[in-house]
């Protein structure tokens, strides 16, 4: 499901990185994380266009995402015990 997918690459860009809104993240790093704790990497594209189209992520140029505040507040809401 996109909106899982979502949830957990949000979940790894706080918990993982330590974003704050504003932080950009290279895809290439995400990427290489996404699939720990058994998800599988062809989740992670549906998972991005999801995040980007709720405004949870901004896509920039050069396979760069920006966290923004929605998506940091959404990390922390579906997540608030494990972040």
């Amino acid at each position: 499901m996109p909106e899982h997918s979502a949830l957990h690459l949000l979940r790894l860009i706080v918990g993982h990185f330590h974003a704050t809104p504003g932080r950009v993240l290279s895809e290439s790093g995400l990427r290489r994380i996404f699939s720990s704790d058994g998800w599988d990497i062809g989740e992670y594209q549906p998972g991005r266009d999801y995040a980007v189209g709720q405004g949870w992520l901004d896509d920039g140029a050069d396979h760069r995402l920006t966290l923004t505040s929605a998506g940091y507040a959404a990390a922390f809401a579906s997540f608030p015990m494990t972040i």
